[in-house]
C-alpha cells in the first residue's frame, strides 16, 4: 500500500501497488458499494450465513479469501446485512456511499480535463466500474508528479473493496492489459523523463499481518541499493503483458518438477499458486493438512524444514520456511502455496508475496525484463 495524491491542489488515496494490473483508479465523489441481488421477496440471497471463525476478522483482504468462506471475508458481515435491511426497510441512501474511503472531487482541481470514456475493471475478487478522467498524479504525496495521466473514477465499487482499507489500486503490469489502452502512470513517467531509468523495484519486508507500518519499500526509476543486495540475474519476459517468464523447474528436498512453466510475479496475490498435485505433495511433504473450513493447508508453525526451490535462467532462488509457513492466529501457520484448478489458460505458477520477500524484484519495462536480488536484511 502506498499513498499517492491526485488533482491541485492535491487529494490524497491510499493505494496498493499491483504489478499484476495496469489501471490506476480510486473512487469518485459519487462512489456507491453494489448491493447484493435480492429475490423477490427482498431477501440477500447470502442470507444463511456460514459459520465465521474469529481468524476470519483478523485476515488481511489478501489472505482471507483462501482461508475463509467469501462470506466471512466482508469485514463485519452481519452489520453488512443489518445495513442492507436498513436500506431496503428506511431507504437510507447515504449508506450506499463508499464512506470510508477518500474520494476525488473533481470539481476541486483545478487541472482536471473531464474525458468521459466508462471503465469497468474486474480482478479475482471484485469490480470496479465508473468512468476516466485527466489530471496530475502524484506517484508519491509530492513528488513525481505526472500531468495529464488518465485514471479512473469509479462510481461503483464491488463490496469486497468497499470493505478493505485501501481507496483504489495503482497497476503497474503493461499497457497491452489496460483496460481502454489507458498508458500506465510508470510508464508515462518514464516516457515523460519524470523518471531517468525504465526501472522500478520492490522490496517486501516480512512483518506478517501488522497495519500501520512499513512493509516494504517501492523504488522508482532505479535499484533500491538500500535494501537489496546485487542482481544475481534477470531474465527475459515471455510475454509483455503481465510480469511473465519462465521457470525451469520447481523442487524441495528430493521431489523435483523440472517442468518448463509460465510464471509471473505479483504484488497483488499474498501466496505463491501452482499446480495442485505440486503444492498438494510438497504440503504433505512438511505434515500440512487440508483444513476444509478454511479452504487451504495449516502446518504447525514450529515446522522448521528445507526451503522450496525455483529455477529461473538456469539459477536456483531458494524460498525459506519463514517466509512459505506463514503466522495467522497464536499457534495456526499456513501454508504459502495454494492451487488453482481448472485453469486452462494463463500462467501456470503466480509468485506472490512470499517470493517476493525472498527476492527484491527489478522490474524494466522498455527491456521487458525482471532481475532477482536478495534483500540485504531476512526478518
Amino acid at each position: 500500500m502506498a499513498n499517492i495524491s491526485i488533482g491541485t491542489p492535491p487529494q490524497y488515496f491510499k493505494v496498493v501497488l499491483d504489478t499484476g494490473s495496469a489501471n490506476l483508479w480510486i473512487p469518485d465523489a459519487s462512489c456507491e458499494y453494489e448491493l447484493p441481488k435480492m429475490k423477490n421477496n427482498f431477501t440477500p440471497i447470502y442470507k444463511n450465513l456460514p459459520e465465521c471463525s474469529s481468524l476470519c476478522n483478523v485476515l488481511d483482504y489478501h489472505s482471507c479469501p483462501h482461508l475463509c468462506d467469501p462470506g466471512c471475508c466482508k469485514k463485519q458481515y452481519k452489520n453488512l446485512l443489518d445495513k442492507i435491511f436498513s436500506l431496503i426497510d428506511h431507504h437510507k441512501t447515504d449508506d450506499r456511499k463508499c464512506k470510508s474511503k477518500a474520494h476525488f472531487d473533481k470539481n476541486k482541481s483545478l487541472t482536471y480535463i473531464k474525458n468521459g470514456t466508462n471503465f469497468k475493471i474486474r480482478y479475482g475478487t471484485g469490480s470496479a466500474n465508473g468512468y476516466q478522467g485527466t489530471d496530475v498524479v502524484c506517484l508519491t504525496p509530492t513528488s513525481l508528479c505526472i500531468p495529464y495521466q488518465t485514471f479512473g473514477q469509479a462510481t461503483h465499487l464491488a463490496q469486497f473493496f468497499s470493505d478493505t482499507p485501501i481507496d483504489g489500486i495503482l497497476g503497474l503490469a503493461f499497457e497491452s492489459i489496460a483496460v481502454n489502452g489507458v498508458t500506465p502512470p510508470i510508464i508515462n513517467a518514464y516516457n515523460m523523463k519524470i523518471l531517468e531509468k525504465p526501472i522500478f523495484t520492490v522490496y517486501m519486508g516480512h512483518y506478517g499481518l501488522k497495519y500501520e507500518q512499513k512493509g516494504g519499500v517501492f523504488t522508482y526509476g532505479g535499484m533500491d541499493e538500500d535494501n537489496c543486495d546485487k542482481v544475481i540475474g534477470y531474465i527475459k519476459l515471455t510475454s509483455p503483458t503481465y510480469w511473465q517468464f519462465n521457470i525451469e523447474g520447481v523442487s524441495f528436498d528430493k521431489f523435483s518438477d523440472k517442468m518448463t512453466s509460465s510464471a509471473i510475479s505479483d504484488t497483488g496475490t499474498s501466496l505463491i499458486s501452482g499446480p495442485k498435485g505440486v503444492v498438494d505433495f510438497i504440503a504433505s511433504k512438511i505434515g500440512s493438512v487440508f483444513d476444509k473450513k478454511f479452504q487451504t493447508w495449516v502446518v504447525d508453525c514450529k515446522y522448521n524444514g528445507p526451503p522450496i526451490n525455483f529455477i529461473i535462467g538456469g539459477k536456483i532462488y531458494e524460498i525459506p520456511v519463514i517466509n512459505y509457513v506463514l503466522p495467522i492466529d497464536g499457534e495456526i501457520c499456513e501454508f504459502g502455496l495454494f492451487s488453482l484448478d481448472g485453469m486452462s489458460f494463463g500462467p501456470r505458477w503466480i509468485l506472490g508475496d512470499p517470493f517476493i520477500r525472498s527476492y527484491c524484484q527489478i522490474h524494466n519495462f522498455i527491456d521487458k525484463t525482471i532481475g532477482f536480488a536478495k534483500p540485504k536484511i531476512l526478518i
